[in-house]
């Protein structure tokens, strides 16, 4: 397996360096081509603004290789989408994720200081865009995020790491770009107006829950009654989904009103909200080290069946809960 080491910076001189470590050659001080060695496609990296860099990987890896970004110190922020052909895998710290759009978990957002390995699969189109961004833009919503006010189980302090679904704003955005020609004398002007509308949509999604909503026509009174219901589904995760009908009177108000709300403060359904929430609070519990098996894991959160769960979590994750499962020290 061959390890290629590399660092972000806003500036272009991190990725000539890759280029050269990887035995490939640039075009134009930002396009570098793949060498047969290790696949065939293409990397570009472009300034967008001041503080804001993209780099779009689209090739086709063909030997075992691993991408290792090193910690850097220089306080930026990572935002991936991953709409590769196939499930990938990135590894935080001591824990190895599943991502791409397939798996449910195509979007990831993270720190430079945090050291990770990207390790595409073989012979299938890798498709990431990666935006690269001075801290100082984003300190609102970091604020926001270490809130922990619309994460949920997602976000970790301590990681500064979290990882979601790609929006469906996002994902038609993602779509236009990767069906879209490097060729094309305006590709470089196209990827830097779909970068900033992602950062937008990126904006639009995890600003406060309150700002969001109400930017979306919620009122207030709502806003607050819907807000009754989902700390109750946030406190009761380990149990069975309690019924919209039940969550609308909890929100005192009518199930079609209440199913729309969900629509406009979470972007989805009540049930699939509460699904994705209990799965989140299920890799906590597996790999949390407190559990002799996954079965009590599976019992703690009131599954009938074992493999009801492990359908459901790899659903989610891409991987199955025993990948993930570290056992209670005796």
């Amino acid at each position: 397996m061959k390890e290629f080491e590399h660092y972000y910076t806003l500036s272009p001189e991190w990725h000539n360096e890759l280029a050269k470590n990887i035995g490939a050659t640039i075009k134009d001080g930002k396009l570098m081509h793949m060498p047969e060695s290790v696949g065939k496609g293409y990397s570009l990296f472009l300034e967008v603004i001041p503080g804001m860099s993209v780099l779009l990987l689209d090739f086709v890896a063909s030997a075992p290789i691993k991408l290792k970004r090193l910690r850097n110190d220089n306080n930026l922020r990572i935002i991936h989408f991953d709409f590769s052909d196939d499930v990938n895998s990135i590894q935080i710290q001591n824990s190895i994720y599943k991502i791409g759009y397939k798996a449910n978990l195509g979007f990831a957002f993270t720190s430079n200081n945090i050291e990770n390995t990207y390790q595409p699969v073989i012979g299938k189109r890798v498709f990431t865009v990666r935006l690269i961004i001075d801290e100082k833009l984003l300190m609102p919503l970091i604020n926001n995020l270490q809130d922990n006010s619309i994460q949920d189980n997602k976000f970790d302090d301590k990681e500064l790491f979290f990882y979601d679904y790609i929006d469906s704003n996002s994902k038609i955005l993602m779509y236009s770009i990767k069906n879209k020609s490097i060729q094309e004398e305006s590709f470089d002007l196209y990827l830097r107006g779909i970068t900033l509308r992602l950062l937008a949509n990126f904006g639009n999604r995890y600003s406060s829950n309150a700002e969001t909503a109400i930017r979306r026509g919620v009122k207030k009174k709502d806003l607050e009654a819907f807000n009754v219901s989902k700390k109750y589904m946030l406190a009761n995760l380990k149990g069975r989904f309690p019924g919209v009908d039940f969550l609308a009177n909890k929100a005192e108000m009518s199930v079609s009103k209440y199913k729309l709300l969900s629509q406009k403060i979470e972007g989805t359904s009540p049930s699939v909200y509460f699904g994705r929430q209990k799965m989140n609070l299920a890799k906590k519990l597996l790999a949390g080290g407190c559990y002799l098996t996954v079965n009590d894991v599976v019992q703690e959160l009131n599954f009938k069946r074992r493999d009801c769960f492990t359908r459901k979590y790899f659903s989610n994750f891409g991987r199955k809960p025993a990948e993930d499962f570290i056992v209670k020290k005796k």
